[in-house]
């Protein structure tokens, strides 16, 4: 009786269905010594089929379809750099930059929903009962083709079956690998990533005033929602009025402020000239830089 949600229970006489796990029997393992000796490999730890359920129904004792699809099964331990390296450049084999393992994680996330598309992974929870003795995954773009002769033989091998509801995602993903219009991406035609990227910039940048998406700083936003200014009409020369100063700038505001105090002889031109040599001063303005720094953190 199988223990994770994944799996359903099954007659050994029940047809062949999308989705039934194939253990790599002895029976199945002499078929594919003739024809398809690459796949008895031990890394390939059980088959998943990947044939339409009608298809597989045995109708006058016969199904209708001529092959049966398989799609190997792996440990994902055994696979997880490899996928991993679809989404981050690794340094070294599966050496990977910390700053990526978001991407990892996000791929994941996405393997372990059943939501991975484009790699073609189907994620098998470990389930002693369905065959499955741990976390491995079907990789459905490494298939195998048997012919229909061999139906009751995976009938006597099948040790585990999906549940409609995972059997539907099963088909869903396959669908998408498969089904799919062979069309050609932007890139693949000559000169098609620089037309494709001057596209998306005319759509995404503000080409012409008052079309197309205006991009403003989140600061910027929250100051001007602060003041009830409409965001749509004001230009941006006018919301970079309302960015807040810098300590830095404040500090020479201060500064500006003291010299007036102190030195009241100096007209306002020999004030400005003296913080400006502060402003400019690398010492002062990495002194700065270090405090706003250290008060995000």
């Amino acid at each position: 009786m199988p223990t994770h949600w994944t799996y359903a229970s099954f007659k050994e006489t029940d047809d062949l269905e999308q989705g039934d796990i194939i253990k790599p029997s002895t029976a199945l393992k002499e078929v594919l010594t003739d024809v398809h000796h690459h796949f008895i490999h031990d890394k390939y730890v059980a088959f998943l089929v990947a044939t339409q359920s009608c298809d597989l129904v045995r109708r006058s004792g016969v199904a209708k379809a001529l092959y049966i699809n398989l799609a190997v099964i792996r440990p994902l331990i055994n696979v997880v750099h490899k996928l991993i390296a679809q989404v981050s450049t690794p340094a070294e084999p599966s050496v990977f930059p910390t700053s990526e393992k978001r991407r990892g994680k996000d791929l994941l996330t996405r393997i372990f929903n059943q939501n991975e598309q484009a790699l073609g992974v189907f994620f098998l929870h470990e389930d002693a009962d369905s065959g499955i003795d741990e976390q491995s995954v079907a990789l459905l773009r490494i298939t195998v083709a048997l012919k229909r002769e061999h139906y009751a033989m995976l009938q006597r091998a099948r040790v585990g079956r999906l549940t409609d509801e995972f059997r539907a995602k099963l088909g869903w993903l396959l669908g998408n690998l498969y089904a799919r219009p062979a069309t050609r991406d932007w890139h693949e035609r000559e000169g098609g990533k620089l037309k494709l990227d001057e596209l998306v910039s005319t759509y995404v940048e503000e080409q012409i005033p008052g079309l197309g998406p205006k991009w403003i700083d989140d600061e910027l936003i929250a100051e001007a929602k602060a003041k009830d200014i409409n965001l749509k009409d004001a230009t941006l020369e006018e919301l970079q009025q309302l960015r807040p100063k810098s300590r830095h700038e404040r500090s020479l505001d201060e500064i500006r402020t003291e010299f007036a105090k102190v030195a009241p002889e100096l007209d306002s031109k020999k004030v400005d000239k003296l913080t400006n040599r502060l402003k400019n001063n690398g010492k002062f303005k990495n002194l700065f830089v270090y405090v706003e720094s250290s008060t995000k953190t």
